[in-house]
């Protein structure tokens, strides 16, 4: 009886060629980017959590909360918002409800063991003291106030929410033109730190943040200094038991990661869209537009 050799066809030649070249290539590829790609990976998904809790919590309460401070258990500080203690400081996981890795100063850390930051807006655009995105009912109060005008001297209603100092220059009343032209100012994310720079947005009204993988490399003992780019993420100290480096002001950089020398960028930062936020409070009913 004659017996048939079975062999393998094509396809599944090129199947098995396939697998082996992934296994190589795993193999190939340095332990090291192995892991730091998943930490990338895990950082990027923290802080989606993060704005979509942030949005959650909008939508329940009509504003959004204030950072966590040092001392404030993972919680908004001060409870119930209003103006905030700090415009930068950390993630209020408890107010949020959200779990992740906690250190022993009750900061939400990042996968390289730092906490990752927070900021909020302080504008106040009817200069009442009380800050428009994180104060309960003010944004409602901006919307209905009579007092905030166009330069054609209609109320200006939903559209004071993300007006800006620049868009009324010209007008006869500036309603930004308080404490300093600061009064409507949001956060502003770009791509350097040079005069000519992709602007992603100059009215966010959150920013989260995480120094990457070498932020000890310019404290906790590191002998570094950060890079002009990643220095512009950084300019406070927090002491609690170890210092803590977060935001100083208003702008923030979004670049590339970057490893050449001078010019390191390993920072990940991400922000709310105030025009998403605005949309979803008006879908949840907590503010309403003529």
């Amino acid at each position: 009886m004659n017996r048939k050799t079975k062999g393998f066809t094509l396809i599944e030649i090129a199947i098995v060629l396939a697998i082996i070249g992934i296994i190589a290539s795993s193999i190939l590829m340095p332990m090291a980017q192995q892991v730091k790609s998943v930490k990338i990976a895990e950082t990027k998904a923290k802080i989606a959590e993060v704005k979509e809790a942030l949005i959650g919590f909008a939508i329940a309460n009509g504003r959004l909360p204030c950072p966590a401070t040092i001392s404030s258990q993972g919680r908004e500080h001060p409870t119930g918002g209003g103006n905030c203690t700090t415009a930068h400081g950390f993630i209020p996981y408890e107010t949020l409800g959200i779990k992740g890795t906690i250190n022993n100063d009750n900061l939400y850390l990042d996968p390289w063991g730092n906490p990752l930051g927070y900021s909020i807006t302080v504008r106040d655009i009817n200069n009442n003291n009380r800050n428009d995105f994180t104060t309960a009912g003010e944004l409602q109060n901006i919307i209905n106030d009579a007092t905030l005008l166009d330069n054609n001297s209609q109320q200006l209603g939903i559209r004071a929410l993300t007006l800006s100092f620049v868009e009324a220059a010209g007008w006869p009343a500036n309603p930004c033109r308080f404490n300093g032209n600061t009064n409507c100012n949001d956060l502003e994310v770009n791509q350097s730190t040079l005069s000519v720079s992709t602007t992603f947005t100059t009215e966010a009204p959150a920013v989260i943040y995480s120094l990457g993988e070498n932020w000890k490399d310019y404290y906790m003992g590191g002998s570094g200094l950060p890079s002009a780019l990643e220095a512009e993420n950084i300019g406070t100290n927090i002491n609690g038991s170890r210092v803590y480096r977060v935001a100083s002001n208003t702008r923030f950089i979004h670049h590339e990661h970057s490893e050449q020398n001078g010019n390191e960028y390993d920072d990940i930062v991400d922000w709310l869209s105030k025009k998403i936020l605005i949309s979803k409070l008006l879908a949840a009913g907590q503010i309403t537009a003529p």
